[in-house]
């Protein structure tokens, strides 16, 4: 394994009696310098979370790894409850400073870790980590769900200010899955840091955008766009600044720590979740007191921790007793009805979208949504969630 070579190993945390036992860090299996990999190898653990520090600038490394270790100090120190995970921490990604090099060494680990853990949980500066991720779900011939949450659209017609460390990371997804992205959303973005044209173009490929004015007054509203991810990725100069205040590219205003919090419950919840990404973490300089932004992104692993912790297994056969199906009739579609379906254990929605096959053949397709939908729906609206998930089907 490439990981052997290019990660280096993390030092347990000291957790203080008497409460060793309750605490995250006693349940996690580490990569560690005297017993190297013997802990987490022959056991295909639920979650491994690994450490990514920038591999473009090596300077920028020496910021965001430090940060990325004071947050497992906070990580390790907080509660576990009661949950039966088996977690692994593989430690941080080793630059060698040749960007070009490094690039190949991380696709071989991201690799490597995707086959020694069911999720895997990235911390880092760099976002191609998540290209890397892509990769390899495609080449195993998966299709690719992507939520990201994020103020801009990092894209070429991206404005390119301070603000953008990396405008052409949507350019590479486009370009680089054209088959194999089934779905991309967004959550967070803020209208006057992003262009109308660009806003334009994604809604003419369908994607689901949830601004964050919208998700602030209806925080439920961002679930469905998550439950299919199998990556989630957060650029954590998406929180406002005051969660995050030793970052270079911070803003005013943006997701508030119970916000992140809540969109990473909601991931690690998800059943789809392959890859859960913090990505940006670009602080100012080496800050040796008690700083905030790592307090912020343990809180925010720990949320998806949680959710992982607390999934439910949701059968999908929607004829079953778990679920409530609803029929509604809209004048503006005569020649069907919509249909609901809400699971009375979880109490998640879905509906029925039709697509056509080649072959011109109907085929039905289940999309998840919210309540809201459903009461557009009876309202006499076509819920706008079904109507993107149509033209994006039927494209």
């Amino acid at each position: 394994m490439q990981i052997f070579e290019h990660f280096e190993p993390v030092a347990p945390p000291l957790l203080t009696q008497p409460a060793l036992a309750e605490r995250l860090g006693s349940k996690v299996r580490f990569h560690t310098l005297s017993r190297g990999w013997n802990d987490i190898l022959g056991v295909r653990h639920d979650v491994i979370l690994a450490g990514i520090p920038t591999i473009h600038e090596p300077e920028e490394a020496q910021l965001s790894k430090p940060i990325i270790d004071k947050m497992r100090n906070f990580l390790y120190d907080f509660y576990a409850w009661d949950h039966n995970l088996r977690l692994a921490d593989a430690g941080n990604f080793i630059s060698s400073g040749d960007a070009e090099n490094d690039k190949l060494n991380l696709k071989a680990c991201i690799q490597d870790l995707l086959t020694l853990a069911q999720v895997v949980i990235l911390i880092g500066a760099d976002n191609s980590a998540t290209v890397h991720v892509a990769e390899t779900l495609a080449a195993k011939g998966k299709t690719l769900d992507i939520c990201l949450a994020d103020a801009v659209f990092k894209y070429s017609g991206t404005y390119f200010n301070s603000f953008e460390l990396n405008p052409l990371f949507l350019d590479i997804l486009l370009e680089k899955f054209p088959r194999e992205l089934n779905l991309m959303s967004f959550i967070g973005i803020q209208n006057f840091l992003n262009p109308p044209g660009i806003w334009r173009q994604f809604e003419k490929y369908m994607f689901d955008i949830l601004r964050l004015s919208d998700y602030r007054s209806q925080p439920e509203e961002a679930e469905p766009l998550i439950r299919p991810a199998n990556i989630f990725c957060l650029d954590i100069s998406a929180l406002e600044s005051s969660f995050v205040p030793e970052l270079q590219n911070k803003r005013p205003n943006g997701f508030n720590g119970v916000e992140a919090c809540r969109l990473a419950r909601y991931a690690g919840m998800s059943g789809s979740l392959t890859c859960f990404h913090v990505h940006q973490i670009m602080p100012e300089k080496i800050i040796n007191s008690t700083p905030v932004l790592p307090q912020t992104l343990a809180q925010i692993v720990w949320h998806c921790l949680d959710g992982l912790a607390n999934r439910l297994v949701e059968s999908l056969d929607f004829q079953g007793p778990d679920y409530i199906s609803y029929a509604v009739h809209l004048n503006s579609i005569p020649d069907r009805d919509l249909m609901f379906y809400r699971n009375r254990i979880t109490e998640r929605w879905w509906m029925e979208v039709p697509y056509f096959s080649d072959s011109n053949m109907e085929n039905i397709k289940l999309v998840p949504c919210s309540i809201s939908d459903y009461h557009k729906a009876i309202r006499g609206e076509c819920p706008e969630r079904w109507w993107r998930a149509f033209k994006r089907l039927n494209n």
